[in-house]
């Protein structure tokens, strides 16, 4: 007999500002540790949800056998379902029973956890009837068994032939065997799985970033890319390619900095606002995260990477530490750090 290798946490952290580093609190924010970097025989996930719906959060259980329909993304032809795996999820009180569930997370009697983060992509179903995040991780949790039944379902289903989903998301898949991360829109997925490990992830693409021309490509070449260099007063620079940061001002321990160009400012909300970064600092400036390495005369040397690759380092950072005893507790601690 197989060991249920699976303890999963659930949590609403609602309405809290500065929630986790570098990060606002309206955002999703997905943490899984499995096999050899947790604690005991079982696999952790951790989501801090961002409520899409005003209204208290709840506690809702869907039992097996229960009916309700759906409808089909592109005719709106409806279809009865009935749910096979009992499940209980976070909803807003009014997406629950009799209502057709609208859960953000939750963990089905086949000891398999669902998280979401939106990612923001425009690669959607168009029309009324296509579903949303909470539709298409319902589709998989009262159906699925094992955890590539759960992938075929969010997948090879909802996306491939259907083209369901009018959001697209990081899907968090953990059960007793192992973690399964997908990256998906309405037209094309991403699907990564690994037994052991820890994994950390928030509304950004990363697999997928050069399918957002417009959302991601403008802010750097990929997800990864970085620039550590030595920079002059007036100079730019850029994770190859549009936006990018400007140093305006070189003193003897700090450097003063902006987001170039405008419609970089504009989208993140700070025009005319300069930064001002001392020696061992590391900023958020418009879209980018902004490290002070050190200054030699009129020079500073600086490292530049997207804002939230340097939330994702940071995060790994504090959890690695614990690589191999991570338990509930530490869970509970990851989810309550904030940027300072």
């Amino acid at each position: 007999m197989n060991k249920l290798r699976i303890i999963t946490i659930i949590f609403a952290l609602i309405f809290f500002s500065n929630i986790f580093l570098i990060q606002n609190t309206n955002a999703c924010k997905d943490i899984i540790a499995v096999g050899e970097a947790t604690e005991g025989d079982y696999n952790l996930l951790l989501k801090v949800r961002d409520p899409s719906r005003p209204g208290l959060q709840v506690l809702c259980i869907v039992p097996k056998d229960y009916q309700y329909n759906y409808r089909y993304p592109w005719t709106g032809k409806s279809f009865k379902s009935t749910v096979l795996h009992k499940f209980i999820g976070i909803a807003t009180k009014d997406d629950v029973i009799p209502n057709v569930v609208k859960a953000g997370m939750v963990l089905s009697d086949a000891g398999i956890a669902y998280g979401d983060a939106d990612s923001g992509s425009r690669w959607v179903n168009p029309t009324k009837n296509a579903w949303d995040d909470f539709d298409w991780i319902r589709y998989a949790c009262e159906k699925a068994s094992s955890e590539d039944e759960a992938v075929t379902l969010l997948t090879v289903d909802a996306v491939k032939k259907l083209h369901a989903t009018g959001v697209s998301e990081n899907l968090f898949v953990v059960g007793p065997k192992k973690a399964v991360v997908i990256e998906a829109d309405a037209f094309r997925y991403k699907i990564n799985e690994f037994e052991n490990g820890i994994y950390v992830m928030s509304n950004y693409p990363k697999e997928l970033w050069k399918s957002q021309v417009l959302r991601c490509l403008p802010i750097a070449r990929s997800f990864d890319t970085t620039a550590e260099k030595a920079v002059r007063k007036g100079q730019t620079v850029r994770l190859k390619s549009i936006h990018g940061i400007r140093i305006t001002g070189i003193s003897d321990d700090s450097i003063t900095v902006k987001p170039v160009p405008f419609i970089n400012a504009l989208l993140t909300k700070s025009i005319g606002i300069v930064h001002e970064i001392k020696i061992g600092e590391r900023k958020t400036v418009g879209q980018f995260s902004v490290e002070l390495l050190e200054i030699q005369g009129n020079k500073a040397k600086i490292s530049v990477c997207y804002k939230f690759k340097a939330w994702e380092d940071e995060m790994l950072n504090i959890i690695a530490p614990r690589y191999g005893s991570i338990n509930v507790q530490d869970m509970i601690f990851f989810s309550r750090l904030h940027k300072e």
